[in-house]
């Protein structure tokens, strides 16, 4: 059986400065609110056992994507990265709450990492 396993990168954590910062509790919260959606949308290649993709993830403040989502590796063309596309895809626009709007700056660039494996 197959598992998806997503982690995320915020732009404040990535040297883009917010201007609401997101604290540690709020961070979790985002991220579980962003992984629920992400895993709805996701279905894992069949000929990938254990293989992982890295998306670069650019969102409007209301969640509709900015511009298509980049694959940061391995290849755009496998099929791990052309699944997590997709899921991105489907998913959008994803459900930011408004506690989460003054914090914009901070999640507009996401980094998705989807693996899959035993």
């Amino acid at each position: 059986m197959m598992r998806m396993i997503l982690a995320f990168a915020l732009a404040g954590l990535l040297g883009v400065m917010p201007a609401h910062a997101l604290n540690a509790e709020q961070r979790r919260a985002f991220f579980q609110i962003m992984f629920e959606q992400a895993t709805r949308c996701f279905t894992a290649p069949v000929t990938s056992w254990s293989s992982k993709a890295r998306l670069e993830i650019r969102l409007r403040r209301d969640g509709s994507l900015l511009q298509a989502p980049k694959v940061l590796e391995p290849t755009p063309d496998s099929d791990i990265a052309k699944a997590a596309v997709r899921a991105i895809q489907r998913c959008a626009p994803f459900l930011i709450p408004d506690r989460f709007q003054g914090s914009y700056s901070e999640w507009k660039l996401l980094i998705m990492e989807f693996k899959t494996g035993p």
